[in-house]
């Protein structure tokens, strides 16, 4: 006996293949739950700290203060309160992007071609 291929196999059913009605958007199978939310909000904040961390950052030799025992490279005034309530600002921001495209505009991973 001979393989065919999937297309090649003729239907059983004589329903369609495709069913739009299946594939409709359906926001409460689509919503993130709180836990999923937390942990990829959680990932995106790291992601973007390590995106922020360099940004107005001087270095103790730029500034001509060296303390002893420090490399000259290390950081003068990190600013680390500061680049922290921006981080959140800014995954906040990426979040709710992320948020809208999985669950109101109906995007899937099927639409993308692999």
């Amino acid at each position: 006996m001979e393989s065919r291929c999937f297309s090649c196999t003729p239907r059983i059913s004589t329903e369609r293949s495709w069913n739009w009605s299946k594939h409709e958007k359906n926001y409460r199978s689509q919503a993130v739950s709180l836990t999923s939310g937390l942990a990829i909000y959680f990932i995106i904040w790291w992601v973007v700290l390590f995106a922020v961390l360099p940004i107005g950052v001087r270095t103790q030799e730029e500034e001509g203060e060296i303390v002893p025992g420090t490399v000259p490279s290390a950081p003068h005034a990190p600013q680390l309160a500061k680049k922290a309530v921006l981080t959140t600002i800014v995954a906040g921001v990426v979040f709710a992007i992320f948020y809208w495209v999985k669950v109101h505009s109906g995007l899937t991973l099927d639409d993308f071609p692999i």
